[in-house]
């Protein structure tokens, strides 16, 4: 997502995935449209207005850091894979639609209903494309989303969506930030303080004994940097938070002001699992499986520390269950919930 621009309510970048994709569609015999740039469509019709849809998305999340084998935006197969931002969310499953409707219009199989293969711009930042359409347009009878593990997703887990504040503004960190996005596992977080020559050299030490930690100093700046593993919040297996590193690092820095001591402490506390079993929020049901509880941004608000989380809850949870587990385990300690958002699952 980009700042709005004529044509473009969700940026130039969506924007451009959209025209290219209705493109396509147009250049193999589809009825293609532009819905004034936030969602598009490419038709097939049937002998009838029944309309089953295939709905998919364009947008992606940023395109992250210290990619290595291609750029993000420049796509390289390897190993009968496409390795890229967004080939296989969504752009996979944008391919998958648009060849199911040309099979079955090659192979001649007489076609009932209409077929349409919906082209969002906003899945990753909220879904207004779609609900911009269904206020001017018919909703389809019957919709298809091939953006989910294979073979089929009966429900959708609830998405819980909160940033933990500290009460207390730092005292010695002059910036405490990282993440690309509040949906993304955190794999690169950064401190700075002013130099000291006692705090320089215990911070100093304290990176060298992690491999996940650099440290830098320039013009009377310290700068700490924690790297991590990325992962999608939803799917946090495998990940590795920088925030929670760069925590632990500066938790142990005994030449930190204790109230800064302390407020990392806390995050080392609340962010050493990723299901929530830290914070008191922890479940799981046969429905929808394990709760699960990432921290994508790391940032300071008004001098204070502050963290995202993205928590996937459990169908039988209600959000606000979640938002008092959030309440009880952070209030006590001096930190307060901002932007809190949820919708439940079903």
């Amino acid at each position: 997502e980009g700042q709005p621009q004529p044509g473009a309510p969700f940026g130039p970048g969506p924007r451009k995935a959209l025209e290219a994709a209705l493109d396509i569609a147009a250049g193999m015999g589809l009825d293609a449209h532009n819905c004034e740039g936030y969602i598009g469509y490419a038709d097939l019709p049937g002998a009838s207005p029944t309309q089953i849809a295939t709905i998919t998305h364009l947008d992606v999340v940023p395109e992250g850091n210290d990619w290595r084998l291609t750029e993000p935006f420049e796509p390289i197969e390897r190993e009968d894979c496409l390795i890229g931002r967004g080939v296989s969310d969504n752009k996979g499953g944008v391919v998958a639609g648009l060849y199911a409707i040309m099979a079955l219009r090659e192979l001649g199989v007489p076609l009932k209903s209409r077929l349409t293969l919906f082209l969002g711009t906003d899945e990753e930042t909220g879904m207004d494309d779609v609900q911009l359409f269904a206020k001017e347009e018919k909703m389809p009878d019957f919709s298809l989303v091939p953006d989910v593990e294979y073979p089929v997703c009966h429900g959708e887990k609830g998405i819980f969506k909160v940033y933990a504040v500290c009460d207390q503004k730092s005292e010695a960190l002059l910036s405490f930030e990282g993440g690309v996005a509040i949906n993304v596992v955190c794999d690169e977080a950064r401190a700075t303080l002013r130099e000291e020559p006692a705090l320089a050299a215990e911070l100093a030490t304290l990176c060298a004994a992690s491999k996940w930690m650099e440290y830098r100093v320039d013009g009377g700046i310290i700068t700490v940097i924690a790297k991590g593993i990325a992962a999608h919040a939803s799917t946090p297996d495998g990940s590795r938070n920088a925030t929670h590193e760069l925590a632990k690092t500066l938790a142990a820095c005994t030449k930190l002001p204790e109230s800064d001591r302390k407020a990392m402490e806390k995050l080392v506390a609340v962010l050493g699992d990723s299901y929530g079993e830290a914070i008191g929020i922890a479940a799981t049901d046969e429905q929808s499986g394990r709760l699960t509880c990432a921290n994508g941004i790391a940032q300071m608000r008004d001098g204070r520390v502050a963290v995202s989380f993205d928590v996937r809850y459990c169908v039988s949870l209600d959000g606000e269950q979640v938002l008092r587990g959030f309440e009880a385990c952070f209030k006590p300690d001096g930190w307060h919930l901002e932007d809190v958002t949820y919708s439940n699952g079903y």
